[in-house]
């Protein structure tokens, strides 16, 4: 008789574990480079981390509900301990229509489905999650606008500077860049995307009953 042994990866703590350690490359260059004239000599390399932070966020945010998911669909006790047998097969007769909601949507649906009460979505953490999609979105299907005329720009700027500092590298620009994107891709951004996405996983994992996941 034979064994073998399968195994299926997860990737949501590789996004993660990758998007924090871009953060504290950005917030390293910055702490260095803050007082440099602008442009700086890492000025661009700060913002491709930030904007790497930022969609990795995202990407473990995702990542992890599908996972959970699919987990059920395995009944996966390991991972999933404290759900059901009841639970974990909703889920898995959910996930057909689920795969197609809205990331957020994914996680109330599961925590209604296993009879938890869903996030309010007018609180944090779920006020911040939403704000770093709408930030990955904005990045991801970028539109450009004329610097003097700016609408759409303008409205993500009034949504999320509250949530961040400014990259201490574009201060240094006095009014010569616009504030999305490039004021915006910072550490003070990056850092935010981790702790966000990081923040959101744990009060879900806390209402599902569940270990944490990031």
């Amino acid at each position: 008789m034979s064994l073998s042994l399968r195994v299926k990866s997860g990737l949501s703590r590789l996004h993660i574990d990758s998007c924090r350690l871009f953060a504290d490359m950005c917030a390293e260059i910055e702490s260095h480079e803050k007082h440099m004239e602008w442009p700086q000599p890492s000025w661009d390399r700060t913002r491709s981390y930030a904007l790497a932070s930022v969609i990795l966020a995202v990407g473990a945010l995702e990542s992890s509900i599908n996972e959970l998911y699919q987990q059920a669909i395995d009944r996966d006790k390991n991972a999933l301990e404290n759900l059901s047998e009841a639970q974990m097969k909703l889920l898995e007769q959910l996930w057909t229509q689920a795969e197609e909601f809205s990331i957020l949507r994914k996680y109330q649906v599961a925590l209604v489905a296993c009879g938890r009460d869903p996030m309010q979505e007018g609180s944090e953490p779920f006020q911040s999650a939403a704000a770093l999609i709408v930030l990955r979105n904005a990045l991801t299907h970028f539109k450009p606008e004329w610097d003097d005329s700016l609408i759409e720009h303008k409205k993500l700027e009034r949504r999320l500077r509250s949530y961040f500092a400014p990259s201490a590298l574009a201060e240094r620009a006095k009014g010569r860049i616009v504030w999305f994107p490039h004021k915006c891709l910072g550490a003070g951004c990056a850092t935010w995307a981790c702790t966000t996405a990081e923040e959101f996983s744990n009060a879900f994992c806390a209402l599902m009953q569940i270990r944490k996941r990031l």
